[in-house]
């Protein structure tokens, strides 16, 4: 990848990556303002799930508009079909590793059974980032064929967030671990997730390729 178009990913990744704990951040002081004063420690300690959701409404919504914009620019700027598949792939996935690792960071600070069981929940929340990343470049790919079905599945994934973030509000169990007690059994969960993802990415991949094949350089 030459050093201009390893350029502009990276900073499209910052950029990502920015919005992502932005959105964590704000989720997170409605959580805190929703909450009851004894449950405040609750909710500072679920920080890693904040930035999970984040950065997952984050992934969706750039990964969906790379392909509408970013894409289109950074061919029209003189990167090669090959720059912007790998570029958009590296992009992602160093941020869905920034957020693993920022969770990790945390709770290593973090004393008992908390840390404890979000260490364990892990590999699900590096497996719910890859999905946000690969359902917003499906999403992208859709809309580029059918708008209106692409803005009615953004809608929807707006709305599940949104409904996910009052849940956090509205809930009254800060003071135990929030997501170990709601998930169910962790393995069951683990394993349907990494075979979606699975089916999702390539699938992602097949149809991201054959959409560079096909795209035209605007200048």
């Amino acid at each position: 990848m030459r050093e201009r178009s390893f350029r502009f990913w990276r900073r499209y990744a910052l950029e990502l990556l920015g919005v992502g704990l932005g959105a964590a951040l704000f989720f997170l002081i409605i959580s805190a303002l929703g909450a009851q004063p004894e449950a405040l420690t609750g909710v500072f300690m679920s920080v890693p799930y904040y930035i999970m959701m984040g950065c997952s409404f984050a992934l969706v919504l750039c990964c969906f508009s790379i392909h509408i914009s970013y894409i289109p620019l950074v061919l029209a700027m003189g990167s090669t079909r090959r720059e912007a598949f790998w570029g958009f792939l590296l992009c992602r996935t160093a941020v869905v590793v920034v957020a693993v690792a920022l969770s990790l960071l945390v709770w290593a600070f973090l004393p008992g059974d908390v840390a404890r069981d979000g260490r364990k929940l892990l590999p699900l929340l590096c497996l719910i980032l890859l999905l946000a990343a690969n359902l917003g470049s499906l999403m992208g790919l859709i809309y580029q064929k059918w708008r209106g079905i692409g803005v009615a599945l953004l809608a929807l994934v707006c709305g599940a967030v949104g409904g996910g973030c009052a849940m956090l509000v509205m809930s009254d169990s800060y003071s135990v671990p929030l997501f170990p007690s709601r998930i169910g059994p962790l393995g069951w969960w683990t394993a349907m997730g990494t075979v979606l993802w699975l089916l999702m990415a390539a699938a992602d991949l097949l149809l991201t390729r054959r959409s560079l094949r096909r795209s035209e350089v605007k200048l």
